[in-house]
């Protein structure tokens, strides 16, 4: 160890351990720093090893953010409730930046994963609103866009601050009209 706590870059580790530090570091990076912003030597030096591993064992800085993708989604995974809180969660606003950033920076884009946020958000709707499954699957896609584009760009939508609690509300009413529109279809 260092005396800052970190990791020596002396010590052997074996390639498996040098990449887990490299995951490790990238992730917690990513909660304060942008994914454009961030370099292999902060990744690196955050995780106690050399730089040369990212390349050597990821192939690049976009092949390590790829890799560690699916642990930022399953940290973002429950910070998509619309139905509660005031905001939008940090580990959902730092999902939404990495997604933008892969897919313009990463020749296959966004890892493949089935759309599990997506999906979570369809059943809280289903479950807690009776919207069935099509309108609810709308009404996600429509939260997960706007999301990423308050999270990525928040600039090009306004100069001032964004209230994130007002945009919810809204979406929260259309979300109620929506479902009662369902239920008197459905009496």
């Amino acid at each position: 160890m260092t005396a800052d706590g970190k990791p020596s870059k002396a010590r052997n580790r074996t390639r498996s351990e040098t990449m887990d530090l490299l995951r490790a570091s990238a992730l917690e990076l990513l909660a304060t720093i942008d994914p454009e912003a961030l370099t292999i030597r902060e990744i690196s030096d955050h995780a106690g090893v050399f730089h040369r591993y990212i390349p050597d064992y990821f192939g690049g800085k976009a092949e390590l953010l790829a890799d560690i993708y699916p642990a930022a989604r399953e940290q973002a995974r429950g910070g998509l409730v619309l139905l509660d809180g005031n905001g939008i969660r940090p580990e959902v606003i730092r999902l939404a930046r990495l997604a933008v950033w892969l897919s313009a920076n990463r020749d296959t884009g966004v890892p493949a994963d089935g759309r599990p946020l997506t999906h979570s958000l369809v059943a809280t709707l289903t479950e807690h609103t009776g919207l069935d499954a099509g309108t609810a699957l709308l009404v996600a896609q429509r939260v997960m866009a706007g999301v990423i584009v308050l999270a990525a760009f928040p600039d090009v939508i306004s100069n001032e601050p964004i209230d994130v609690t007002a945009h919810r509300d809204l979406e929260l009413r259309i979300v109620r009209l929506l479902a009662q529109d369902s239920a008197s279809r459905n009496v």
